[in-house]
Parts: C-alpha cells; sequence; structure tokens
C-alpha cells in the first residue's frame, strides 16, 4: 500500500504475509523518512509488524537452493 493507505485494513484483506514496506527513496513522494513509517503500523500486532517491515522482504531475498 501507499503510505496514505489504511495498512490496517490492507493487512486485514491481504495478510501480513502478503505486505512489504518500501520506501521508494530517493523520490520526494511519500514520507521525508522512511523511519516515519513504523508509526503508520503501530495498529499491528508486534508479529504482523515484524512480517511487513522485516521478514517478508528476508524472505524474498534470501537465497535459495536450486
Amino acid at each position: 500500500p501507499f503510505w496514505e493507505d489504511d495498512v490496517d485494513e490492507v493487512v486485514e484483506i491481504m495478510g501480513a504475509d502478503h505486505v512489504i514496506f518500501g520506501s521508494d527513496w530517493p523520490h520526494v513522494e511519500g514520507m521525508p523518512t522512511p523511519l516515519d513509517y513504523v508509526a503508520e503500523v503501530k495498529g499491528l500486532s508486534d508479529d504482523d509488524r515484524r512480517l511487513v517491515l522485516r521478514d517478508n522482504v528476508r524472505g524474498l531475498t534470501e537465497l535459495r537452493p536450486v
């Protein structure tokens, strides 16, 4: 979702395991500092917040056996 979207609603519809954080840095649209996004996910549980902000992207970037 874009930062203007309701992250809680997106997580409810899609599931926290299907949502990731992306800053689109260095573009000026969006939040001035990516860490401001942490306040936007304060309504999520600790587990869902960890998925959205860290674990989901880790799962996409980890090396897998061929």
